[in-house]
């Protein structure tokens, strides 16, 4: 990902590894809530596997996204 921003940001670099920071923080705040509640409604024996399928599904939502992404169209056209 970081090449990936570096390569469509050009001179704006700087603005679009923020917004990808500003997602990843997002991320980091949402799944914080999202881990306890499926402890909690999901994890009968204590093994944590539902959390890990959790995770993977998030994963896989994250390679299907990135599939529409094209490093050689940049941000802001010249």
């Amino acid at each position: 990902i970081w090449a990936y921003m570096q390569d469509v940001g050009s001179r704006n670099t700087a603005s679009v590894f923020g917004w990808g920071n500003m997602w990843g923080n997002l991320g980091a705040a949402v799944i914080s809530q999202v881990i306890p509640y499926v402890l909690k409604r999901w994890d009968t024996n204590h093994d944590w596997h539902e959390v890990f399928l959790v995770m993977a599904s998030g994963f896989l939502v994250a390679a299907i996204a990135s599939l529409g992404l094209n490093a050689t169209e940049p941000v802001e056209r010249e």
